[in-house]
């Protein structure tokens, strides 16, 4: 197990409230594939760039239902409930 799924876990049960992780897509990944991600909201931003990095590399994949949504001025958040922890796929 590597170390940051275990101080995921020490933190999980030592502190009352939500882990925020911003814009940090291979820990979010790695938490994910572990089962320890509960809600994922995802910001959708609205702009055209051509080219990108994708949200998860191939293989990730995971039950997600819609509980909430919320507009911004120019941005839409998407709160996905986790039903089943992502794994790897294949």
């Amino acid at each position: 197990m590597s170390r940051i799924i275990v101080h995921t876990l020490v933190s999980k049960e030592a502190h009352v409230g939500d882990l925020l992780i911003f814009g940090h897509t291979q820990l979010a990944e790695t938490l994910m594939r572990a089962g320890l991600v509960d809600l994922l909201d995802i910001s959708v931003h609205p702009m055209f760039l051509g080219s990108g990095g994708t949200l998860v590399r191939d293989g990730l994949s995971a039950d997600l239902t819609l509980v909430g949504t919320k507009v911004f001025s120019r941005i839409v958040k998407l709160s996905y409930a986790v039903s089943r922890p992502a794994g790897n796929e294949g």
